[in-house]
């Protein structure tokens, strides 16, 4: 269902005097209570339960002596199934309007992102943030394995802790399960499209008087089920690696299987699981590089009219090409069938300015040809104007300097793995002043300068939607420092994703940035060193996310040779740029803050609010009420009566609806893989009293609770500790609910945040 427009009554200040309840989850749980102007929001029925069911509840009861202004206008679809079975195995699923579409991790590929297009990629299970990865449970067992931390229920059997990191997998052996049970886990979630030679690694852990075995098969369309590894009885309170070596074998699978001994006292755990693209003896080497001049070809045409010289190349070429010959004909009518006899062997060819690269190989004969009409070139040569050593562009007056919008028909070859990266939907929008058309997301001014651009999420933009800017010109094969401002910030489960993608002349492709989710209401500055390249092109690429409240922008995109150095700006959050010998700098960091760039929060962190919002926390805007400072709240009896260390953040409740959230995010602050002690105080007092959340996880996805406190406390601070575990991309959040009356002031201070476990 989504709103085209809404204009309901309301105060101005997110009190409704009449709304609209959009009940899109659980039926028997509370919707959001929309009202005030809005447009283009979309809300998508839940698997869990009635999935063809959304309940729109309207209510002018409370109000009823209020205007009810316009009203609202929204449209309700059918979306099939699409993307609620999850076929996305590494991707992202988008709904279409006719299916879904993914978008696939690196490496991956397929119309469901299953299969491993990228043959160099080694395969991780180390089932703590990778999860089972490449490995599932098969349905066709007896029983599943089980994901587990710290000892297994039993006594004297399993392991007391993981092989590496936190997590395991085992089969536990107590009842119901009985001797002979099997437990299967596969690969046959993923497709490999090139048979090739494999190392499997792995840590096993069989400790206990009742054991079963543990087998590890192979199999593929040219191998029946192979058995390459098995172990019975007790080896031991340990973990022991294992290193399996894997043949050539089509559509490989390997599957571990877990079968139940005499008894309880029989857990099996495997943990480190990896499928190496190589053999176990394989090693690396340093290349020896030898350097050689570009060699340019010349080719004669011969027809049996007429009689030529192909030109010198390159032609209309900004660097030289390598056996490459480009002929070109204007004024010539060829009325009958001539022969050209060609032999040459070409690589690739590349026409600057367009979206073409062909490639052809070993052509060692003599085709017939038939020329209808054909071009000879003037005498004269055009040569191309060498680019300056620095170009900047900064968007003002719509300008794109040395980047264009992609145009829709274009069609590049890459690499496979990146085949799909040159697909757009539709442009950036460039010159843009001032704020974007959307509430709660985009920038409110440019980084530099007056203008900037930015990629519009509003309707008809639909999630997985992109957009894609591209160098202009090929650049000199020199190393380059690519430096650029973005803002992401809107949608706290999605503001969508900035890719930045490289390609050069000779089929390397690489993406060399990526961020998703919401960054915060900042400009941050980024600096990216790219080595010499044939042929460089740079690619900005922008993709939508769920809500229209995911515009991206870019300002001041600076491509200059040699390396980044401090003109740059590369230090961040208040880190001073130290230049060293040539190009090279390092970053002095302060107020916890580390990495090259001081861009990840690396050590202990404190937030007493005494002046105001802190640098790691700021306001979400997926929610409907904000976090205020002081030293007091207005209401009697809720709240806290004296302030615990000056002023304190709070949710205020009053003349706020029941379930009101204020949510105060991380998004915005990269902070470093690792485990984190999130430590703060609490206030919660109150006869009405709501909930305080916290929740952490991966930014672009559903925040699970890892904290959670509901009703009266008392009239004192308390301090709690949550320990985070170590997650890629990690986003903490406070949300506070108001509970059903206004007694339910909710407050926090002091809040803190060190590295390792509370």
């Amino acid at each position: 269902m989504s709103i085209d427009f809404m204009d309901v009554s309301d105060n101005g200040y997110d009190t409704c005097y009449h709304w609209l309840e959009v009940r899109y989850n659980l039926m028997g749980q509370d919707g959001p209570e929309l009202c005030g102007l809005r447009k283009a929001e979309t809300f998508f029925t839940t698997p869990d339960e009635m999935k063809n069911v959304m309940i729109l509840k309207f209510n002018s009861i409370i109000s009823s002596d209020r205007p009810s202004s316009a009203g609202f206008h929204l449209t309700v679809r059918s979306i099939g199934t699409s993307c609620v079975d999850h076929p996305c195995k590494f991707g992202k699923c988008f709904v279409t309007s006719t299916s879904y579409r993914c978008q696939c991790q690196p490496g991956y590929g397929g119309t469901n992102c299953d299969e491993i297009v990228d043959n160099t990629m080694n395969l991780h299970a180390n089932f703590d943030d990778t999860g089972l990865n490449f490995l599932q449970n098969i349905p066709t067992d007896n029983f599943d394995w089980t994901l587990n931390t710290g000892t297994t229920p039993s006594d004297s059997t399993g392991p007391t802790s993981a092989h590496s990191g936190q997590y395991y997998m085992y089969i536990e052996a107590s009842s119901p399960r009985t001797s002979g049970n099997k437990a299967i886990l596969s690969s046959n979630i993923v497709k490999f499209t090139t048979a090739q030679e494999r190392c499997l690694r792995f840590a096993y852990h069989m400790y206990g008087s009742m054991l079963g075995s543990l087998a590890v098969y192979y199999q593929g369309s040219n191998v029946g089920k192979t058995l390459a590894f098995v172990k019975n009885r007790n080896q031991g309170n340990q973990w022991i690696p294992v290193e399996i070596e894997i043949p050539v074998v089509g559509n490989l699978q390997i599957s571990f299987e877990g079968v139940i001994g005499a008894g309880y006292a029989g857990d099996i755990a495997i943990d480190s699981v990896e499928l190496l693209s190589h053999s176990c003896s394989y090693t690396t080497t340093s290349a020896t590089t030898t350097e050689t001049s570009p060699k340019t070809s010349k080719t004669t045409w011969t027809t049996k009219i007429h009689r030529s010289t192909g030109p010198t190349i390159p032609t209309q070429a900004t660097d030289s090409a390598s056996n490459t010959t480009a002929i070109e004909n204007d004024d010539i009518s060829v009325s009958d069938t001539s022969d050209i006899p060609l032999t040459a062997t070409a690589n690739t060819t590349m026409v600057t300015n367009t979206d073409i690269l062909t490639t052809i190989d070993d052509i060692n004969s003599t085709p017939d040809v038939t020329i209808n009409s054909s071009v000879l070139p003037s005498t004269t040569t055009q040569t191309p104007t060498p680019l300056p050593d620095k170009v900047t562009c900064g968007f003002e007056n719509r300008n794109t300097c040395f980047l264009e919008n992609l145009a829709r028909e274009s069609i590049i070859q890459t690499e496979e793995r990146t085949q799909d990266l040159l697909r757009d939907d539709f442009d950036w929008t460039t010159g843009q002043s001032g704020p974007t058309a959307s509430s709660e997301t985009g920038p409110s001014a440019a980084y530099a300068g007056s203008q900037y651009a930015y990629m519009e999420a509003s309707s008809p933009r639909e999630a997985g939607d992109r957009a894609l800017l591209k160098t202009t010109n090929l650049f000199k094969e020199t190393t380059q420092c690519l430096s650029f401002s973005y803002h992401m910030f809107g949608n706290s489960n999605g503001v969508g994703e900035l890719n930045v993608y490289f390609s050069s002349s000779n089929g390397t492709t690489g993406r060399i940035f990526h961020r998703a989710g919401n960054q915060g209401d900042s400009w941050k500055r980024e600096a990216i060193q790219i080595p010499p390249n044939k042929g460089l092109q740079i690619y900005f690429e922008g993709i939508r996310g769920p809500s229209y409240r995911s515009d991206i922008a870019l300002d001041e995109i600076i491509v200059s040779e040699g390396q980044c150095g401090c003109a740059a700006m590369p230090c961040q959050h208040g880190g001073s740029c130290q230049p060293g010998s040539g190009s090279s700098y390092s970053c002095n960091c302060v107020g916890g803050y580390g990495g090259s760039n001081c861009h990840e929060l690396v050590s202990g962190v404190t937030c007493t609010f005494n002046n105001g919002m802190c640098d790691f926390l700021s306001q979400s805007h997926d929610d409907n009420d904000d976090w205020l400072i002081g030293q007091s709240t207005r209401s009697w009896d809720t709240g806290p009566q004296t302030p615990l260390d000056g002023d304190f953040a709070f949710m205020e409740a009053t003349f706020k609806p029941r379930g009101s959230t204020a949510t105060l995010t991380t998004a915005g602050t990269q902070l470093a893989f690792q485990d984190w002690c999130l430590m703060f105080s609490v206030y919660m007092y109150g006869y009405n009293m709501g909930a305080l959340v916290v929740k952490a996880g991966s930014s672009g996805q559903g925040l699970p609770y890892r904290w959670f406190w509901y009703g009266d406390k008392g009239a004192f601070w308390q301090t709690q500790w949550v320990t985070i575990q170590a997650t890629r991309n990690l986003v903490i959040e406070f949300q506070a609910i108001r509970g059903w009356g206004y007694r339910s002031d909710i407050a926090i201070d002091n809040v803190s945040l060190f590295p390792g476990n509370c």
